[in-house]
């Protein structure tokens, strides 16, 4: 089992952390998928991968979608200071995600 700084974190805790974020990220959000690692400065990091509906990934409507759904997630979870945790978020829609399928297995 993994540990995380600051203090005595375990994976578990943060899977049902972000469970119940994602919960509140409404119709839009089809699903999220993250993983725990490093970012190009070797610094701990969250990886979101977020698929929204087609309809959500409109221009008239992605600002707003992407905003909400990244202030959600950093207003609920607060990952740099409970886990010293830096989030990186990157978005896709269903048609895109559904191309891709075979070939981005952790987007699934």
């Amino acid at each position: 089992m993994a540990i995380f700084h600051p203090g005595y974190v375990t994976r578990e805790m943060i899977d049902s952390e972000i469970e119940a974020a994602i919960k509140k990220l409404g119709p839009e959000v089809v699903r999220v998928r993250y993983n725990i690692g490093v970012d190009w400065k070797d610094d701990p990091c969250i990886n979101f991968r977020i698929v929204i509906t087609d309809a959500a990934s409109h221009k008239e409507v992605l600002g707003g979608v992407s905003s909400r759904v990244r202030r959600i997630l950093s207003d609920e979870l607060s990952p740099i200071e409970k886990w010293s945790l830096r989030p990186y978020y990157s978005f896709r829609n269903q048609s895109e995600q559904a191309q891709r399928d075979h070939l981005d297995l952790e987007w699934v």
